[in-house]
């Protein structure tokens, strides 16, 4: 089945989620748009709108990851305004881990699923799932 630009559906789903992985919000955005508003495949809009969502929760995760350095920083500075010490510094090695935990793991999966989605196969990500379940990704108007 192709896309009304001429591209196999599979094919841009799988531009889809390597966007979500390398393209940025403003591309991703854009396109993802463009599917929701103008393709009437239902697997690709669904695609689509997953890779939205996977790229928003790897971002949502970075940000959760970095807030606690953040805020003891913060603490650190106020404590110091006391002459009182506080070492946190064990926690921002273990954030700058998780963070890069966090980015192979976004990297594998949105490659995983970009090499499925060549051939429409879906790869279920229950908590993203779920979520979609909930909205109507399968009519264009």
């Amino acid at each position: 089945m192709k896309t009304k630009l001429g591209l196999s559906v599979g094919v841009t789903a799988m531009g889809i989620y390597l966007l979500g992985l390398f393209g940025g919000y403003v591309a991703l955005l854009l396109v993802v748009g463009y599917v929701l508003l103008a393709e009437k495949d239902a697997w690709l809009r669904k695609a689509a709108a997953k890779a939205l969502v996977l790229a928003m929760m790897f971002t949502l995760a970075s940000y959760a990851i970095s807030f606690l350095p953040d805020v003891l920083g913060v603490l650190n500075s106020l404590l110091n305004t006391f002459e009182v010490s506080f070492r946190y510094y064990w926690l921002t090695s273990l954030a700058n881990a998780l963070h890069g935990a966090l980015n192979i793991c976004e990297t594998l999966l949105f490659v995983y699923m970009a090499l499925k989605a060549q051939n429409r196969v879906d790869v279920p990500v229950p908590f993203v799932d779920s979520l979609l379940k909930h909205m109507d990704t399968t009519t264009a108007e």
